[in-house]
């Protein structure tokens, strides 16, 4: 009885610890998963969007390295129409804002596939560990 409960609190813990990897809280998700069951909180949480991705992609689309270039002259923002630096009266040759839209494209695609693959990590060692309780309860 005592390796059914402590496979439960790991399993519960596990639960706890993907969900703060995903960005959520994971006492409220250890709770869950101890109250419900493990596997349940476990698909409710697959079932909800990872925060992290989503915090990520709305910071990176509205910070000024979305819209602006840098000045080489000054180092500060300016559009990448501008023809002329507002602040250092620097010249510049305009760039293509749909280049500058797909720079930031890759650079939330590549830092997605990151986290996702932190994901990936934590879902492999949560297996294992789910394995290894297994083992341990069918041997006990």
């Amino acid at each position: 009885m005592e390796v059914v409960i402590l496979f439960w609190l790991g399993l519960s813990l596990g639960v706890g610890i993907i969900a703060k990897n995903r960005g959520r809280r994971s006492w409220l998700w250890f709770l869950l998963a101890l109250a419900a069951t493990p596997v349940l909180a476990f698909a409710l949480l697959m079932l909800k969007a990872d925060l992290k991705v989503e915090d990520f992609v709305e910071t990176v689309s509205q910070s000024i390295e979305a819209t602006h270039v840098r000045c080489p002259h000054c180092a500060e923002y300016v559009l990448p129409e501008a023809r002329v630096c507002k602040y250092c009266k620097g010249t510049l040759v305009p760039q293509d804002p749909a280049v500058l839209q797909e720079k930031v494209k890759n650079k939330i695609e590549e830092e997605v596939a990151q986290i996702k693959a932190g994901e990936y990590n934590v879902m492999v060692v949560a297996a294992a560990a789910i394995a290894f309780g297994l083992l341990v309860w069918l041997i006990y």
